[in-house]
């Protein structure tokens, strides 16, 4: 049995349904993700995990909290992500050689391999996708997102 709501909070919901920001860009990131994931299966990461490897790469021996900061990531976020990745031993976590207590992420020999052989296939399914939304369009989206997730850490 469907509950009865009030007329004014249907037609709010409707409204959250087509115009909310989060569900919209959620919605389109589970899209993308799951063409990124089939494309990069064989390679045998996630679309999620190959972001991660490549922040490990770019942060270049940088502590943890500065990888996390790289992909909008809390702590604990990162700590669960970066789980499968160690056990898969492509990621490991190491004590700074600054100050012991502070954690770097270094890429394994093992990691380097795996993420050779999924660069490639993301490279396809990267070029698919902007061939179908255009370059311009791209760009541009591009950088309202990162005006988008400025404005929401504000």
């Amino acid at each position: 049995m469907a509950i009865d709501l009030p007329h004014a909070l249907r037609s709010q919901c409707d409204d959250i349904a087509v115009w909310c920001a989060c569900a919209n860009l959620r919605k389109a990131a589970r899209a993308l993700t799951q063409e990124y994931d089939a494309a990069m299966r064989s390679s045998g990461l996630r679309a999620t995990q190959l972001t991660l490897l490549v922040a490990v790469v770019s942060a270049d021996g940088q502590p943890m909290t500065v990888v996390g900061r790289a992909l909008g990531m809390d702590r604990t976020t990162l700590t669960r992500n970066l789980r499968p990745l160690q056990r898969a031993g492509l990621v490991r976590v190491d004590a700074s050689e600054e100050d012991a207590r502070r954690r770097v992420l270094r890429l394994t020999p093992k990691g380097a391999r795996t993420l050779a052989a999924a660069v490639p296939r993301w490279a396809r399914v990267q070029a698919n996708v902007i061939a179908r939304i255009g370059r311009r369009r791209w760009s541009a989206l591009r950088r309202e997102l990162d005006r988008l997730t400025a404005a929401a850490g504000e």
